[in-house]
């Protein structure tokens, strides 16, 4: 999202920012979720279910890679608005 300087700045900037803050949260649960699946995985892998692990493990590194390109977009996202409001 490339904004211009404008009347309507900060009005852009206080919507922008809501949609960081959840894209943010959005992270925050995948990480969650990817720590609970890193966790089940290990508990499957001393039950012996070593295929079901596996899966859990690919689950869990899927909920990372999604965690980091979100965390990409939102470094983007908040260097285009300071750009903004440093005119």
């Amino acid at each position: 999202m490339k904004m211009t300087s404008t009347s309507t700045d900060t009005d852009l900037i206080t919507y922008s920012v809501c949609d960081l803050a959840d894209l943010a949260a959005q992270m925050v649960a995948q990480v969650e979720t990817a720590q609970a699946l890193h966790s089940e995985a290990w508990m499957q892998e001393v039950a012996g279910r070593k295929e079901t692990a596996e899966t859990l493990r690919e689950l869990a590194d899927e909920r990372t890679h999604t965690a980091l390109r979100g965390l990409t977009h939102l470094v983007k996202e908040l260097n285009e608005m300071a750009e903004t409001l440093a005119g």
